[in-house]
Formats: C-alpha cells, sequence, structure tokens
C-alpha cells in the first residue's frame, strides 16, 4: 500500500479565509527524509498542490488551513520519517524540521483535492508567514538570544557584596 505525508498549513496569526489563499499564492514545499546516510535528507517529493479549506455549498467560505500531501516513494529506507521541509515562496525560503515521528497516509491511491480537509493522520503540521515577511521561527530564534543575552548581562551586573 502506498504512503502519503500530510502536511497540514495555517497562519502564524488569526486572519480569515481570502487572506490565507495570499499566504499560499506561489508556495512550493520540498520535503526530505533525514536518515543516518543522508542527515541533509533525500528529496521524497515537491508539491504546489496546497488545497485551502473551504465549506458551504452555494457560496463557498474559505477557511484559514490548508493541505498539501505528498507520496512516498517504495524504499527501505523511508520505513520511519525525520522530515525536513523546505518551502518557497518567491524569493523567500524557509525550513521546517519535524522529528516527532510523523505518521503517513495509507491508501492504494492518492487522495483526491476534495477530500484533503478529511484526512486524519496528519504528518506535520506548518504555520506559514504572510507575504514578504520572514518565518517567524528564526523571529523567535533572535529573541531568545536576546533575552538570553539580558539575563547574562543582568546576572553579570548582580554581584552580591559579601558582608563580613
Amino acid at each position: 500500500m502506498t504512503q502519503y505525508i500530510v502536511l497540514r498549513l495555517h497562519p502564524d496569526a488569526v486572519i480569515n479565509g481570502g487572506s490565507f489563499t495570499q499566504y499560499l499564492s506561489g508556495l512550493t514545499l520540498d520535503v526530505y527524509a533525514r536518515t543516518y546516510l543522508h542527515p541533509n535528507g533525500v528529496l521524497i517529493g515537491t508539491t504546489a498542490n496546497i488545497v485551502q479549506h473551504s465549506w458551504g455549498s452555494g457560496p463557498v467560505h474559505s477557511m484559514s488551513v490548508a493541505t498539501a500531501v505528498i507520496q512516498v516513494p517504495a524504499a527501505a529506507e523511508f520505513t520511519s520519517f525525520d522530515l525536513k521541509i523546505v518551502a518557497h515562496r518567491g524569493a523567500q525560503q524557509w525550513q521546517y524540521d519535524w522529528s516527532q515521528n510523523p505518521v503517513t497516509h495509507p491508501d492504494t491511491s492518492m487522495p483526491g483535492n476534495s477530500a484533503y480537509h478529511g484526512l486524519t493522520e496528519v504528518s506535520a503540521y506548518l504555520t506559514i508567514p504572510p507575504q514578504g515577511h520572514a518565518y517567524r521561527a528564526v523571529q523567535r530564534r533572535h529573541a531568545a538570544e536576546l533575552l538570553g543575552n539580558r539575563a547574562r548581562r543582568r546576572a553579570r551586573e548582580y554581584r552580591p557584596q559579601l558582608q563580613l
């Protein structure tokens, strides 16, 4: 049975579905499997087919969530996954690392776009930044470094006086 990696995408802030459509415009995902022999990853697949979820039968209402599905090639090396996902949008590029032993969706054929929203075996959840903005994990790491530097500086400045 063929295995599929299911990626669930959501915005980095609360927004409406119409605005999230712009986040997905031009987005491409490359999925790599990291192994002991290939620590930088072996390309599993690439997709630009990212389906935004919606509801309604008359007027369709877009939701702020989308799904991408990538078929896993049949190979013995891919028995468990440590994923590296590289997202591209124009000149922007950012990377996700997912090593929580992601699940795969088993199926006999690739699920159709209309079935994406109902896939329950999700391999990874990805936060997507708006057009022209940096991925927040980098910003959060920088903020954590700044806070760490401030804490170290305060620790050096605070030197209790010993009273004899």
